[in-house]
């Protein structure tokens, strides 16, 4: 009787444990025992001093006193390897977040372009070219003016075109504190850039 045994199986799953033994040391005797402070800078410096060495100052009752020998504090300083997050800035709190609410600005106003862009839908490829979103142009298939030779778009596969649009302008709208132009030089104008 041939025998049917685990090494001739097809689908065996693996006895993997879900825990993970780390066996690095992980104990930092040094950095445990020595002080901290906070650094807010890419550079940060301290003073040190130190006193004079002790010696036999006893003086004569009622002599004037000498003159002391000063010496100022030696200002010394180490290179930090901190991130942007950790340094005092200017005009912002937090550099992540200023650079995260500038980012999703940029990415509504990308959005709004492709939104109103009059470019086609398109699946992209594999590796080499991005998925495109149909714009709202590639949409509008109806209740559109475009002109002589113009066409509307299509399900957001077909592009609008534009033809030649004749416009004549008896209303022009008037900035406030600009000039009045008259109405039949306005019309003229209109009129003469479509001949």
């Amino acid at each position: 009787m041939t025998q049917f045994r685990t090494y001739a199986a097809v689908g065996l799953r693996e006895d993997l444990s879900d825990i993970i033994y780390n066996i690095a040391p992980t104990d930092t005797p040094f950095m445990s025992s020595v002080g901290k402070t906070k650094a807010t800078a890419v550079y940060h410096e301290w003073q040190t001093d130190s006193l004079a060495a002790a010696a036999a100052n006893a003086a004569v009752e009622g002599a004037d006193a000498s003159t002391a020998t000063l010496s100022p504090t030696t200002r010394v300083g180490n290179r930090t390897q901190i991130s942007l997050q950790a340094v005092d800035k200017a005009g912002r709190k937090s550099e992540l977040a200023y650079q995260l609410s500038k980012a999703s600005s940029e990415i509504k106003r990308d959005m709004e372009f492709t939104f109103l862009n009059n470019t086609v839908q398109s699946n992209g490829t594999a590796g080499s070219t991005a998925r495109v979103l149909g714009g709202l142009q590639t949409w509008l298939a109806t209740n559109g003016d475009f002109g002589t030779g113009g066409s509307a778009g299509a399900s957001g596969t077909t592009a609008r075109t534009n033809g030649t649009i004749g416009v004549v302008q008896n209303n022009p709208i008037l900035t406030p504190g600009v000039a009045k132009v008259a109405v039949s030089t306005a019309t003229a104008r209109s009129q003469a850039a479509t001949n």
